[in-house]
């Protein structure tokens, strides 16, 4: 029985190799789109040189070597700083430099060289809090520059399907999953153990993989500090006193409502902050100072707000055609963004307001 389960270990080991082989060559052509998808390319890499490295556990004698399953396990924890490089170039684009590479590496490498010189349980222990405290670290961070950007997206895109961030969420919480299960092999590393956490590694890693693929990366101009930067001197636009700026506000307010309810701009799937700035004769930096001081919402949920109530006119309207043609009948790129966009702003689904006007017909609003 313990050599069945010895060699579903090696199976699965194997399994997981040619994954992330397969991985490699799937990211290989895109590495050049941009610095994220090089770093996807490079993160599937090097997990095949993790596993590939785990071969020489197909020895009982390494197996039982205490030295080298420390050196493997040591090996394993420049895991983290590189899944870390990953996320952040997701959540900050471009900020990834080789010197920060090193940075971030330096530590736990030299770790490895350290106990490979001189064997110790303490480096063992002290390389394994610190790469606890670093994760944690790492986890914050990401987690606060992820709301961050995704407020910046939706503060300049209306249609932000495929580059909203909201994935890295998912990615992080199933790559800690992973990380979680190797935490526990590594307390008691067992052959059904390894065979189960290569399991676990592939299903995650195929989730992430799904996820990151997707996702295309923009460049969001950074808003300047005031609107009298961007506009320099036009008083009509930034204004010179309180009651300049109130007068200047209800006439910025009655610009957009005639933008979007006459010229129906919002139809446009790909409008931005610019192009609205640009038809109401403002500049983006006081549009989005209005739009989430003013009236306390975001572009991006601000244009989409006309386009739910748009569909639903569409829906009373034409009751026989399908959401698809609801959808782009209202200026959505996207039926899953027409969906949430809908339902947060309807209060129920496209279909369940399509049933109750056809139940209630016109007494139904």
């Amino acid at each position: 029985m313990t050599d069945i389960i010895e060699n579903v270990s090696h199976a699965m080991r194997g399994a997981a190799l040619m994954f992330y082989i397969l991985m490699s060559v799937r990211t290989f052509p895109e590495r050049n789109e941009n610095n994220f998808k090089k770093i996807l390319f490079w993160s599937m890499v090097f997990l095949c040189a993790l596993v590939a490295k785990d071969m020489m556990f197909l020895s009982r004698d390494i197996w039982e070597n205490p030295y080298m399953c420390n050196i493997s396990m040591l090996t394993d924890l420049l895991y983290v700083p590189v899944m870390a490089l990953f996320f952040f170039e997701a959540v900050s684009p471009g900020w990834i430099r080789p010197a920060r590479v090193i940075g971030m590496s330096f530590p736990t490498a030299a770790a490895l060289v350290l106990y490979a010189i001189h064997p110790s349980e303490s480096i063992v222990r002290i390389t394994m809090a610190y790469i606890i405290l670093f994760g944690l670290t790492v986890i914050t961070i990401i987690m606060l520059a992820t709301s961050k950007r995704e407020n910046r997206i939706k503060g300049y895109f209306s249609d932000i399907r495929d580059i909203s961030v909201t994935w890295v969420w998912k990615a992080l919480s199933t790559l800690l999953v992973s990380l979680l299960a190797w935490t526990v092999l590594m307390w008691k590393s067992t052959y059904m153990g390894d065979a189960l956490y290569f399991l676990i590694s592939i299903c995650c890693w195929s989730y992430i993989y799904s996820l990151a693929v997707k996702y295309r990366v923009v460049e969001i101009p950074a808003l300047p500090v005031s609107a009298r930067e961007e506009a320099g001197q036009d008083a009509d636009i930034a204004g010179d006193s309180k009651t300049a700026s109130c007068d200047t506000n209800d006439s910025l307010m009655q610009k957009i409502a005639e933008c979007m309810e006459s010229s129906e701009i919002y139809l446009n799937p790909r409008l931005t902050l610019p192009d609205l700035a640009a038809a109401v004769g403002t500049n983006r930096t006081y549009l989005s100072d209005f739009l989430n001081r003013s009236l306390h919402t975001s572009f991006y949920e601000y244009v989409n707000g006309f386009r739910a109530r748009k569909a639903a006119e569409a829906i009373r309207d034409n009751p026989g055609k399908t959401f698809t043609e609801i959808a782009e009948m209202s200026g959505y790129n996207s039926l899953s963004t027409f969906y949430r966009s809908f339902t947060a702003t309807i209060g129920m689904t496209p279909s369940k307001y399509r049933d109750k006007w056809l139940a209630k017909g016109r007494n139904f609003t």
